[in-house]
């Protein structure tokens, strides 16, 4: 077969990967690991398939394989692409887009649903562009002349407790966990002091007054508080009070006030952190990741798990490794989302859709777009490490935990940088493929069968293997394609939700979600489900983050590699 019609065979088979990607994608519960062990249990239909098509061009048994596993790499492309839909949507995240709920259903709540879409489509292409142009230095890196795989595989539990330090270290907490001992207010005279309380602070229309016993919770925060002068030791300095509750303002200037007059005050929140506001969150933080890890470790330690339970449809089945899996973060990120936004029920706004580039700053995009790609090399190279778990690294490469006053920039940026985990990874396990032949996925895995016998090592530099340069064409055409897919999805999502009863959505998602778990399952996924649900809905309850929730693979991992 020549080289152009391979090109051709290749893509025809790519977009039928792309049109199963739209299944997996969007339906909650499908994985691209059953499409891809469908794939292997196929291959003689999708070979006679290849042949009718492109018969005429005498292909060998080596070409036909390699044209239908350009299936699952199409498929696996696409599928990263549009899984941020019904995550950002329903609420109904698979493990490697579980970390995105919180920040789409932020943006959902603000009527940017397909804002959000917008910016996971644009973090997934610029990441495969982006790995793309990193294939050569970090073939140089993991293979030779540097071999850092080989060196790297003795310190991988060391690299995964130093995430895990940065984690629990990083938090802070939210509102439930802050403790502040004495704030006080840090005031600028004379424009952030104004002597009447009807008077408006130019240019500050925007922030709501805050109640002096609620400002422990907006530690460095700006904020407006309106009160009466209690006390004035010096012209530097006064107490304001609302009611019995009081504040000590202290001034950058001098100012003469008197006792009962009516102010209104701009400054910053500051004040000595308690010990405990400081251990506290560290503590709650640690617990929730044990607490998953510890969950983690007896599912996927536990010996004849998936081979001693009972499924309804045994069919369904494909991938022992979903019956863990799937339960797990549905319950840990989805089910547990959707039931405290049920009891929330929120009012979905109508969604902004416009055709514009999605809105967030230069330098923003560039750091998530970096971040993502740099965090999916752990998951192409690396035993056991899931895009879920290099989420964990990209959030900290993308600047942590967003702060308040630009919490919506963050959360998109976040939206970027997760994306961009998802699709690099599927670039970065085709190239370990053919670096270290090793297969760092179920789909990759599923390609290794087909053309196992056929795979040839990139060594040396020069001579790059013309299946690998097959299937990173295979890689880009669906990326292009799906790119758009993402954008015609979204905005129908985007178009129909707000008219939605968004509690009856809920329940049918939560109901769908429990069959689901049922039939790919059992009973034993539905046990899995139910405990993880109930560890899923302790972050939110008690003021961490729920990265701590991924604990539930990292913490099985290290044990695996301390071992």
């Amino acid at each position: 077969m020549d080289p152009l019609t391979l090109l051709l065979a290749a893509s025809v088979f790519t977009l039928i990967g792309v049109i199963a990607g739209i299944a997996t994608g969007l339906i909650p519960g499908l994985h691209v690991n059953n499409v891809a062990l469908a794939s292997v249990a196929l291959q003689g239909s999708l070979i006679s398939l290849a042949m009718f098509l492109f018969g005429w061009a005498d292909p060998t048994l080596e070409e036909l394989l390699l044209i239908v596993s350009t299936l699952i790499i199409g498929n696996v492309v696409t599928h990263t692409f549009l899984d941020f839909i019904p995550s950002v949507f329903l609420g109904a995240p698979e493990g490697d887009t579980a970390l995105s709920v919180l920040p789409g259903h932020r943006m959902l709540l603000k009527g940017l649903g397909y804002e959000a879409v917008k910016l996971s489509a644009f973090g997934s292409l610029m990441s495969v562009f982006l790995a793309l142009c990193m294939i050569i230095p970090l073939r140089l890196v993991m293979g030779s002349p540097i071999f850092a795989y080989e060196k790297l595989q003795g310190v991988i539990f060391f690299i995964l407790l130093i995430v895990v330090m940065m984690l629990v270290l990083t938090e802070r907490g939210e509102k439930k966990t802050s403790r502040l001992s004495r704030p006080y207010l840090s005031c600028h005279v004379p424009d952030g002091l104004i002597l009447s309380e009807d008077e408006e602070l130019e240019g500050l229309e925007a922030f709501e007054p805050t109640e002096i016993d609620r400002l422990r919770e907006h530690l460095s925060q700006a904020v407006i508080v309106d009160g009466v002068v209690a006390e004035q030791t010096d012209q530097e300095s006064f107490v304001l009070a609302q009611g019995e509750s009081k504040v000590k303002v202290y001034l950058d200037g001098q100012a003469s006030l008197e006792i009962g007059a009516k102010v209104k005050v701009f400054g910053i929140v500051k004040g000595k952190l308690s010990l405990l506001s400081h251990l506290q969150p560290k503590g709650l933080a640690l617990g929730v990741f044990l607490l998953a890890g510890i969950l983690g470790f007896i599912i996927l330690g536990t010996p004849g798990f998936a081979q001693n339970n009972w499924y309804p449809i045994p069919q369904l089945v494909i991938d022992s490794s979903m019956v863990a899996f799937f339960p797990l973060f549905t319950g840990l990120f989805g089910v547990s989302t959707l039931l405290i936004s049920l009891n929330d029920q929120p009012s979905i706004p109508p969604q902004e859709i416009d055709d514009d580039p999605p809105k967030i700053e230069g330098w923003r995009k560039t750091r998530a777009v970096m971040s993502g790609t740099v965090a999916g090399t752990f998951v192409g190279w690396f035993p056991g490490i899931s895009a879920a778990s290099a989420t964990v690294i990209a959030k900290l490469l993308g600047g942590g935990e967003p702060k308040k006053v630009d919490s919506l920039e963050s959360n998109k940026e976040f939206m970027i940088a997760i994306s961009g985990v998802n699709t690099a990874t599927g670039i970065f396990t085709i190239l370990a493929l053919f670096v270290i032949l090793k297969a760092r996925s179920g789909a990759m895995n599923a390609v290794k069968l087909m053309i196992g016998k056929n795979i040839v090592p990139w060594e040396p530099l020069q001579n790059v293997p013309f299946q690998m340069s097959l299937m990173l064409f295979s890689v880009l055409l669906a990326a292009l394609v799906a790119y758009g897919l993402t954008h015609v999805m979204g905005k129908m999502f985007a178009r129909r939700f707000s008219r939605v009863p968004y509690k009856k959505l809920v329940i049918g998602v939560l109901s769908y979600l429990v069959i689901m778990i049922f039939l790919f399952s059992g009973p034993l996924g539905l046990v899995v489900g139910g405990v993880a649900t109930c560890i899923g809905m302790i972050p939110p309850l008690i003021g961490v983050k729920r990265v701590h929730l991924m604990g539930c693979l990292i913490l099985p991992i290290m044990t695996f590699f301390l071992g």
